[in-house]
């Protein structure tokens, strides 16, 4: 799950690359972030802006993967090994969440799903992912609401906030304008 709040919509303060963990299965089990030098970001832009030419995800793929150094991937993979361990660790509990957002996910349970005491999960959960379990789950709510906004225009404002798990449709909106600014159909609107 990936979230930012930008303070203008329009115009994103950073570039983050998301490539989907099946993608590279071949090369890597684990989930990895790297932090590219500015060379291989730059590098990586010239892909992406060419990408609009290109048919072939797989070949835009593999022209950035061909960018970064394996020396660099592989001592970044020796320095993250333990924390790509403790990802490892909740990987049950990303797909309970994944499965039930829409439904109430408590802590106490997805503390039982890691094998973990509450509150060790909790500690060892923001250390891992550097955010709580419930704003984890907010979180992902709010990309699925967003994601809902765009692909499913023909849903109300209230069963997007329904099958996101938000109380109703007031509530998603009053955290829809903390995240994002505006409102829920303000946003949609912006986008489409």
């Amino acid at each position: 799950v990936h979230w930012c709040q930008p303070i203008d919509i329009v115009n994103w303060r950073y570039t983050m690359l998301y490539i989907a963990s099946n993608a590279l299965e071949d090369q890597f089990n684990q989930p990895m972030t790297i932090k590219l030098a500015s060379r291989q970001m730059q590098q990586v832009k010239m892909i992406m802006d060419s990408a609009v030419y290109e048919l072939s995800p797989t070949n835009i793929l593999t022209k950035i993967i061909n960018v970064l150094d394996d020396e660099e991937i592989l001592s970044f993979w020796t320095v993250n090994s333990v924390e790509n361990m403790e990802t490892r660790r909740f990987e049950s509990v990303q797909h309970y969440i994944s499965n039930n957002f829409h439904s109430e996910c408590k802590v106490e349970t997805l503390a039982n799903i890691s094998g973990l005491s509450k509150y060790y999960f909790t500690r060892l959960f923001k250390e891992t992912f550097h955010i709580s379990p419930a704003k984890y789950l907010m979180n992902y709510r709010m990309n699925r609401a967003v994601k809902d906004l765009l692909d499913n225009t023909n849903l109300s404002m209230s069963e997007i906030a329904h099958q996101n798990g938000f109380f109703d449709e007031s509530h998603f909106d009053k955290l829809f304008k903390q995240y994002h600014g505006v409102s829920p159909k303000k946003y949609q609107l912006q986008l489409s």
